[in-house]
């Protein structure tokens, strides 16, 4: 298993292909999310339909761009903060204290929020695109991280009711049984 085992028995380095692999793959989908931002930033809409198309798209990229930084900030601790496109050599840059990352991710994520749909509002062909609901919950897990539990209780309490009807799972098993009926 080579360098996946040195994962596992907490043995990893810096050269460690899988860790680089991930950090790089982070830092592409943030590169792309902010490239997706700006040109959101210069498309002059001329429809309504254009309008609304275009701030879901900022919505989800936004989302995606808090989704990696997350991920980053989880696993490497002091991460190099990129905000706009021009913001691409990443290893040219100063790594950013966790704390200015975490108030990326919220700021994102929080407009994020006001931009997504929910999820009943997408059309079936639409099925798995990021909704205001998977926003809230990442929010919420953003502060569960951060140990801003009150926030993150306000967040997740949020999902259980209107606009929103997630539950948990009655059951663990639950979590295992594809339900061939739906």
């Amino acid at each position: 298993q080579g360098s996946l085992l040195e994962i596992a028995a907490y043995t990893h380095n810096p050269n460690t292909g899988e860790l680089n692999y991930f950090f790089n793959s982070c830092y592409k989908m943030i590169f792309r999310t902010n490239f997706v931002i700006n040109m959101c930033e210069t498309w002059e809409t001329t429809s309504t339909a254009d309008a609304a198309l275009k701030t879901r798209i900022e919505g989800e990229a936004k989302f995606l761009k808090s989704l990696g930084y997350f991920w980053l900030v989880t696993c490497f601790g002091d991460v190099p903060l990129r905000k706009t496109l021009e913001d691409h050599y990443v290893l040219q840059m100063e790594r950013t204290p966790k704390a200015e990352i975490w108030t990326d991710i919220e700021t994102n994520l929080t407009d994020a929020i006001t931009k997504l749909p929910l999820a009943k509002d997408y059309a079936s062909s639409d099925y798995g695109r990021v909704t205001k609901g998977a926003a809230e919950a990442l929010l919420g897990k953003v502060y569960l991280y951060q140990g801003k539990y009150t926030q993150a209780i306000t967040e997740f309490t949020k999902l259980t009711s209107a606009p929103y009807d997630y539950a948990l799972a009655s059951s663990l098993d639950d979590m295992f049984i594809h339900d061939l009926k739906t």
